[in-house]
């Protein structure tokens, strides 16, 4: 558990004043109004008048110790922490199922920490400890088993929590390890479809598994649930139909890169008519989670550009490939901006940062983006607001070049070129004024 300290100060035994041998001046009248310029004037001056002065200014004014101006820092109980609350809940979940997994949850990650803060391995467990461990793994065995649909929930709720806290805590590989075991539970259980009819599971589900393969940027695990609402119909814009259209005449591109192009554009217009009218009212309705996550859905469902290539037996990045897979994953770029700034939690950028996109478009011949500049400044733009700050100048130099190459004169004139692709208005609202005002710097 989580314990917050604050610091309270103890007094110190302060040091003594430095010792200084130099005698002050004695005292003289110096008359200064009005000045006296004569050499013998100035002399008393600087001997009675400036020298203290220079004197006190190197040493510094001698003032009384003061007991508490130097302290020690001794920490103090403060109270716990919101994550304490969440745990607390989290463990009264787990010792729902089985103390076993309860054990298991606490131990596993303490011993962990230890290895990365001593920088060591621990000794190898004892038979004592592997059959205390082998009992823990039969008390959930069991409980997984169980016919009882009861016990199902609490043993899938648990799971789910455990997947979301290694998400929140950047333990890549255990969520994974979790929610495979989530697939084999559910599967048990019935599958999918069986949880349908147990709304609160099947939506815990399916927002665990969204929120976690759009940190990983992975394909969702689990469909979409089968009650969700009715997802906004956007039409593409004249922009983005043409482009479409000069896609299918290029020979080039392959049906499936095509494909990943339009699904990404369009779930990310999907996401912009949702959000445009709402964030006006309320940056953060809650109704609004349910239909933006299953957008996001689409987006993660695309195919990546790896198992493009593998279909079609390519060894090496094509430049049309590499083009297909910037699209796709400046839209899933946006979806964490929005899941960001609805949430409050930086946790879903940052995880995109790792994604250097950078380093796709440094393999891209510049002739590719030829008639596509506004959709290249759709995908600038987007990187921009994801904060990357060690490739931000990179970034605008691209910027800036692009927009003199179509002539766009002002901020304005950049963001109805965004409009034209697609854009959600209040989105990354920080980023965006650093933005304008570095734009405005080069414009003047």
């Amino acid at each position: 558990m989580e314990i917050k300290f604050k610091v309270q100060k103890a007094p110190a035994i302060p040091k003594p004043p430095p010792k200084n041998n130099t005698q002050p001046s004695t005292l003289a009248f110096v008359q200064v109004n009005p000045a006296r310029k004569d050499k013998a004037a100035q002399r008393k001056i600087r001997q009675h008048v400036m020298k203290d002065i220079g004197l006190s200014r190197r040493m510094g004014a001698v003032r009384t110790p003061d007991p508490t101006s130097q302290s020690i820092f001794i920490p103090a109980y403060w109270g716990d922490a919101q994550v304490c609350y969440n745990f607390r809940r989290l463990f009264r979940a787990m010792d729902m199922v089985s103390e076993g997994l309860l054990s298991i949850a606490i131990v596993d990650p303490v011993l962990r920490l230890r290895q990365k803060l001593t920088a060591t391995f621990e000794s190898p467990p004892t038979v004592e400890e592997i059959q205390q461990y082998t009992e823990s793994l039969s008390l959930v065995r069991e409980g997984i088993e169980a016919e009882s649909k009861a016990s199902e929930n609490a043993v899938i709720g648990t799971v789910i929590c455990l997947a979301t806290f290694d998400m929140r805590a950047g333990n890549s590989e255990s969520w994974m390890v979790h929610m495979a075991g989530l697939e084999r539970i559910v599967e048990m259980a019935g599958g999918v479809e069986e949880l349908d009819s147990r709304p609160a599971i099947r939506q815990s589900l399916f927002i665990c598994d969204l929120l976690g393969s759009m940190v990983e940027d992975a394909e969702p695990r689990f469909p979409l649930p089968r009650d969700l609402p009715t997802l906004p119909k956007a039409t593409r814009s004249r922009y983005v139909q043409k482009l479409l259209t000069s896609l299918r005449s290029d020979d080039q591109l392959i049906k499936e890169q095509i494909a990943v192009i339009d699904g990404a554009l369009t779930s990310a217009n999907q996401v912009a008519v949702l959000l445009n009218e709402v964030w006006r009212v309320s940056p953060f309705a809650l109704d609004l989670l349910i239909p933006v996550c299953a957008l996001a859905h689409q987006v993660l469902a695309l195919q990546r550009m790896n198992s493009i290539q593998r279909r079609h037996n390519s060894l090496s990045a094509t430049s049309t490939g590499l083009f297909a897979e910037i699209i796709r994953v400046s839209a899933v770029s946006l979806f964490a901006l929005v899941t960001t700034q609805a949430s409050g939690d930086a946790l879903y950028v940052a995880a995109r940062r790792n994604t250097s996109v950078k380093h796709l478009m440094v393999q891209l011949d510049d002739k590719i983006w030829k008639g596509k500049e506004e959709l290249k400044l759709w995908v600038l733009v987007i990187q921009v607001c994801m904060g990357v700050s060690s490739s931000k100048p990179w970034y605008l130099d691209q910027i800036t070049q692009t927009m003199s190459r179509v002539r766009l004169r002002s901020w304005e004139d950049l963001m109805d070129c965004l409009r034209k692709v697609v854009w959600v208005e209040k989105v990354s609202p920080l980023e965006m004024t650093h933005l304008r005002s570095d734009i405005g710097e080069w414009l003047s």
